[in-house]
């Protein structure tokens, strides 16, 4: 008896000493390709970080250090995920010849594609995290309420605005008309704001290319040079209310410099073209105010700044990718449990429902953001992985009892 016990001993400890020796060959892999990952490290950073920079607004893609020495820890730690994301083909393949010993010599030849599948399946899941899961969640998290898509869209407009004052400087209302048309549905899109001073002020400068046609006109015509100058005091009026606080003495200022320009513009080129001229300085007038109010509107919402860290960032990322990568191996490690013994796929089969009750638990946890479309971005892989390995596991069961059973009846 204790000639048995001390054997068990002794293959205990040998069992023990060969894990031993394939941990140090895994780290020694990882320190390998660690150090020549080095030398790339600021590449493979500014590589990582793409999803978060293009998420930032536009003059802000920018991370930031907290310390002397973050960037230099930042691109250490780099280079050594990048060994262990290298070292995957070592670490799997140790694992296989650490499990190896308790299978079939049959199933000892499996060592090839477990590797080779395991390394591709854990490099398809941080390819998937970097390429579908992270653009999104980077735009949920940086950009709130829209904020880019309103940036553009007013954008857009103050530009067509422009552009019909100047063509109402050349004298072709027309065209000004169709540019305004042109900018109304994403100027009725836009969020208005209660008119404070700032808004008024922006109207009374929106005035000014409109005074500067009008002003035009009377030139070549010579008629309305009287409500000219009305509408440029009604202005100047307004402004002086403006300043001193009296907002409704300058709406009320502001609204008669558009009309004296409008019966300047009417006055001056006369007939149709006159009474389009009138109504297209209106229309210009009311798209100013528009474009104003959104314009104070949108800086009332875009009221935060991100100020990202380079070391919190890279942990983001590192955690996201390993996460997606451990996912992916889903199948693969149900696989060699299937091989070994240890599970059946009829029993995975059955304990699907909690399985999927706990996807949906982790991938919340893991998930950076709340809300249900990244999350279903990590749960539905997670799940598909499941039954990838549901399927792999009964058909390598149903192998290995096959072979149990044909070599008891022989």
């Amino acid at each position: 008896m204790s000639v048995e016990k001390g054997e068990l001993r002794m293959s205990l400890w040998e069992h023990l000493g060969e894990l031993r020796q394939r941990l140090f060959r895994v780290l020694l892999a990882v320190l390998v390709f660690g150090a020549l990952s080095l030398v790339f490290s600021e590449e493979i950073f500014r590589f990582l970080a793409r999803p978060i920079l293009d998420a930032l607004p536009e003059g802000q893609r920018t991370l930031i250090q907290t310390s002397a020495v973050e960037e230099l820890g930042t691109f250490v730690k780099v280079g050594l995920y990048a060994g262990l994301f290298l070292s995957m083909p070592v670490l799997l393949h140790q694992l296989w010849g650490f499990v190896s010993p308790g299978l079939y010599a049959h199933e000892r030849r499996m060592a090839l594609p477990f590797v080779v599948a395991g390394t591709v399946c854990f490099v398809a899941g941080a390819v998937f995290c970097y390429s579908v899961v992270l653009p999104p969640a980077f735009r949920f998290l940086l950009e709130p309420e829209g904020i880019r898509e309103r940036q553009e869209e007013l954008a857009y407009a103050q530009g067509t605005l422009e552009d019909a004052g100047l063509l109402l400087r050349a004298g072709d209302v027309p065209a000004a008309a169709r540019l305004l048309a042109r900018a109304e549905p994403t100027l009725s899109r836009a969020k208005a704001a209660s008119e404070d001073r700032q808004t008024l002020l922006g109207r009374i400068d929106g005035l000014a290319p409109a005074l500067d046609a009008a002003d035009r006109a009377v030139a070549r015509t010579g008629g309305g040079r009287e409500a000219l100058s009305e509408a440029i005091l009604a202005r100047n009026e307004a402004r002086t209310h403006a300043l001193e606080g009296r907002l409704r003495d300058a709406a009320t200022a502001l609204d008669r410099a558009v009309e004296r320009t409008s019966a300047a513009f009417a006055q001056a080129l006369g007939g149709e073209q006159g009474e389009l001229a009138a109504q297209v300085v209106r229309q210009h007038a009311e798209a100013a105010r528009k474009l104003v109010s959104a314009h104070v509107r949108l800086a009332a919402d875009d009221w935060t700044r991100p100020m990202l860290s380079m070391r919190e960032q890279l942990n983001l990322l590192l955690v996201l990718l390993l996460a997606f990568g451990v996912i992916f191996e889903i199948p693969v490690v149900v696989a060699l449990l299937a091989a070994i013994g240890l599970v059946d796929g009829t029993e995975l089969a059955r304990a699907r429902r909690y399985a999927i009750v706990a996807n949906v638990v982790l991938a919340a946890i893991i998930t950076p953001t709340g809300d249900p479309f990244n999350l279903a971005l990590m749960a539905v892989p997670m799940m598909l992985c499941y039954e990838i390995g549901i399927l792999a596991a009964k058909a390598i069961s149903r192998r290995r009892r096959a072979r149990e059973q044909a070599a008891l009846a022989s």
